[in-house]
Order: C-alpha cells, then sequence, then structure tokens
C-alpha cells in the first residue's frame, strides 16, 4: 500500500520515504560531505512531520552549516566555495582527456607544413637511445590522449 501524497516543504536533504502505508523522514547529507568528513551524519527522523522537520531544522542543519563553513558562525551563507567547485571540475574525469576538435586539426595541418618538423627530425636524429626511448613514449601516450588521431600499428 503506498502512503497517501502529501506537498509538505522539507528542508534541504530532508528525504521523505513510503514505509509500510506512510511516510518515514530522513536526514541524508550530501555525498560530497560525508566523502569530506562530516560528522553530522544520516538519521532516520521517524514518521512524524513536524518532529521531523523541527529536528532537522534545529539540530541537524544549523550543526551541517556550521562544519561546511569549518566555523562556528551561523549568519555566513552556507555552500561550496569556488576553489572547491574547480576543484570537483578538474578531478571529473570527463574534463581530463585533450580533444582536438576538426577545425583545430585543419588548422594545424595547414598551418604546420612539413618544413617545420625538420628541427624535430634533426633533434631525434641527435638524440641518445635513452632521449629517443623517452620522447617516443611521451608520443605514444599522447596518441593514446588524443581521440581520433592514429593508433601505433
Amino acid at each position: 500500500m503506498t502512503p497517501p501524497r502529501s506537498a509538505l516543504p522539507l528542508p534541504r536533504y530532508v528525504r521523505r520515504k513510503p514505509l509500510k502505508g506512510r511516510w518515514g523522514y530522513f536526514f541524508e547529507p550530501p555525498t560530497c560531505a560525508r566523502k569530506a568528513g562530516c560528522p553530522v551524519e544520516a538519521e532516520a527522523l521517524g514518521p512524524d512531520y513536524r518532529a521531523a522537520v523541527e529536528r532537522a531544522e534545529t539540530i541537524l542543519l544549523p550543526q551541517f552549516d556550521a562544519w561546511w563553513r569549518g566555523t562556528g558562525d551561523q549568519s555566513a551563507p552556507a555552500g561550496p566555495s569556488l576553489d572547491w567547485v574547480f576543484a570537483e571540475y578538474r578531478a571529473d574525469r570527463r574534463y581530463t582527456r585533450l580533444e582536438l576538435t576538426g577545425p583545430v586539426r585543419d588548422w594545424l595541418d595547414r598551418d604546420l607544413p612539413a618544413a617545420r618538423l625538420g628541427p624535430l627530425v634533426d633533434a631525434m636524429r641527435n638524440a641518445t637511445d635513452a632521449e629517443r626511448s623517452a620522447i617516443l613514449d611521451g608520443l605514444a601516450a599522447l596518441r593514446r590522449l588524443l581521440p581520433g588521431s592514429r593508433r601505433d600499428p
């Protein structure tokens, strides 16, 4: 049996879940906070809406906000810092691959003629075996990172 629908507002990080014909309320801090070591843990708030909202708003959210800001001051606005947002962005695997788009590839083909590669060829010819091996390893890594580029045979 599904509990009756309800449109009652809930505080941040409070979730409502059906429990045997009624609603149960749970406080669940965001995953990023739990991974960062937030001392405010997820907890069941019970089936009573008023008691759940009161506990979340008077006890759990002030503790969470103080931890998030790193202070005991309750007046500062809560939320992630810009440094945190950029760190999350840079750490995301979707933004760690280098990709050359078609126009960039066309520009490189057009504006980087083979004549400019002469000094590179001379440098490879004059390199020691260890240096040549290191260069070729770097080129192999670059080929793996560039989607659509030629692969080693």
